[in-house]
């Protein structure tokens, strides 16, 4: 399963490989990828990870605070855009693998 997380307080390199550090001690985290400009982070993780331990964490290692966490969210893997039905999703994944481009009549309906 997949978590999105907003960051506040990322602004270098050095924050997100602390934070990838800090998820990736956890042997229920499979990945975690942070984007330090914007704080948005994507922890892929099995059902057993305590969520509310790791975004503790987190928000001791500095001046963190995670701001939102998106769930119910279906995620495009080609191309990031997230969408509230499961079906746009799966129609934005096939046009972006088959053109290598977004189709403006699907993303449309991505969350914004």
């Amino acid at each position: 399963m997949k978590t999105n997380l907003t960051i506040k307080g990322t602004h270098c390199n050095a924050c997100k490989m602390l934070i990838e550090d800090v998820c990736k001690d956890h042997k229920e985290v499979l990945s975690c990828t942070v984007d330090f400009t914007t704080g948005k982070t994507e922890i892929e993780h099995n059902e057993a990870l305590d969520l509310e331990t790791l975004k503790k964490e987190i928000e001791n290692l500095g001046d963190y605070k995670i701001e939102k966490e998106e769930s119910g969210a279906h995620v495009c893997p080609e191309c990031g855009f997230r969408y509230a039905e499961k079906e746009w999703a799966e129609k934005c994944e096939v046009w972006c693998k088959q053109h290598h481009s977004c189709n403006l009549e699907i993303t449309e309906h991505a969350l914004r």
